[in-house]
């Protein structure tokens, strides 16, 4: 057995569950809503979605749309940002939607500053996006994985927890 006990605490959204969602995404507002063969969703390499339609209006519901698919899994994710907006030709339009890959540091830090008020003997890093925890007492790792999966909505993004030794 190990001497220490250790997670990654994470930031992101399974790239499965992210084309699984993207397929419904498709299914639901291209026949369901018939938006017609104007209206493209793909996703990027870099895991962004563009959107491109020449339905202006249909941006807002394709993103809740989105919401809806991939909270469905246990992701808490909000896409609220837009990063940009062009028209592409005539009245079409093109829309690229960030997906929130790691942690800003002021969330990173909320999450070590929550594990600290625990007051558990642990230690935290934060490296590559990601908050590392490690320990000697299981039931401590344990605890914080019950902090975190708590706290999901205070965190606003995606957070899994991954590499649990």
């Amino acid at each position: 057995m190990s001497d220490n006990f250790s997670i990654d605490i994470v930031s992101g959204i399974d790239h499965n569950e992210l084309l699984t969602a993207i397929d419904k995404v498709r299914n639901d507002f291209l026949s369901t809503y018939n938006l017609g063969t104007n209206t493209q969703i793909d996703l990027n390499p870099d895991k962004s979605i563009t959107i491109t339609t020449n339905n202006k209006n249909s941006i807002k519901e394709i993103c809740d749309s989105f919401e809806s698919h991939l909270n469905k899994n246990g992701n808490s994710v909000t896409i609220n940002s837009i990063e940009s907006s062009e028209t592409v030709v005539g009245s079409e339009v093109k829309h690229i939607i960030n997906i929130i890959k790691g942690f800003t540091k002021d969330i990173a830090d909320s999450i070590v500053d929550d594990i600290k008020d625990l007051k558990l003997e642990v230690e935290t890093t934060i490296h590559n996006n990601q908050v590392r925890v490690t320990g000697k007492n299981k039931a401590d790792i344990d605890n914080i994985i019950k902090m975190i999966n708590n706290n999901q909505k205070k965190y606003n993004t995606p957070i899994h927890i991954t590499n649990n030794k």
